[in-house]
């Protein structure tokens, strides 16, 4: 994350404005990334929401790209935008939407979407943005407007994260909403922050490398271990850990237009 100059235009937007406050996508996004497009039916359009840059280094990118098999090679020159890497995943275009003057798209995802962005997207990714966004409910429709049927929509959202943005959020907020419109979930994990698991207060730096200091915990059930489900058992005798973040991938199998409102009933 890149902070610079934070503004809400006017009262009736709720959707926060970056004027230079980008999202950034972390190294191990791409691990996320790349496995949730394995599922794609076609790779034409990757649409992310908020205008994103890397926040890592070409020489990063270019160790993470030998490690997956790819060819492409990323220059000293590169100015952190994730073009060329997703276009190495297969993806034809790249085009990230915001209401600031940085997006490749504006779009106000509290408000209808023009009709040319329905079905388009052959991945929507949601790397940090849903959790500024005030309109939760409207935006996630919006987001699933913009994905075709075969197409997979990816969130990576805090959840213990203290004054960040509006909400944190539950996994079961995203495993009830596409359950009930539909979708396949492809998985569901986290990224875990490891430097400061007990959040003992710092008084300089952090207690590992920042390149150790978050890791993707297993993709999909292996073994039959469930993480969403062992994580709700460590908070019942643990704090999680700082920094926490959800990670999700789901599949659209319809063309519908309209999104059905998921219940929750909780037994105690």
């Amino acid at each position: 994350m890149h902070f610079g100059i934070l503004k809400i235009p006017n009262v009736a937007s709720a959707f926060i404005y970056f004027k230079v406050f980008y999202m950034g996508i972390r190294i191990q996004s791409l691990d996320i990334i790349h496995k949730a497009a394995s599922s794609c039916f076609t790779r034409g359009n990757l649409w992310a929401m908020g205008s994103q840059i890397c926040s890592f280094s070409n020489s990063e990118a270019n160790q993470w790209l030998r490690r997956n098999g790819f060819k492409t090679v990323i220059d000293s020159g590169w100015l952190e935008n994730p073009t060329p890497i997703f276009q190495a995943m297969g993806f034809s275009d790249y085009i990230d939407v915001d209401i600031n003057d940085q997006a490749r798209r504006i779009l106000d995802l509290t408000q209808t979407l023009p009709k040319d962005c329905n079905a388009v997207a052959d991945m929507v990714l949601d790397s940090g943005t849903l959790e500024h966004i005030f309109e939760l409910p409207t935006a996630l429709r919006n987001m699933n407007r913009l994905l075709k049927p075969g197409g997979v929509i990816v969130h990576i959202t805090p959840v213990t994260f203290f004054d960040h943005g509006f909400v944190n959020v539950n996994p079961s907020l995203y495993k009830r909403f596409y359950e009930v419109n539909g979708y396949k979930q492809l998985f569901m994990t986290f990224q875990i922050t490891i430097h400061n698991p007990l959040r003992v207060p710092r008084i300089s730096s952090s207690w590992m490398p920042p390149i150790l200091a978050r890791f993707n915990l297993p993709f999909g059930n292996h073994n039959r271990f469930d993480w969403v489900r062992s994580m709700r058992w460590l908070s019942s005798v643990a704090r999680l850990p700082k920094n926490l973040l959800l990670v999700g991938a789901f599949q659209k199998r319809d063309d519908r237009k309209e999104f059905k409102i998921p219940s929750d009933v909780w037994i105690d």
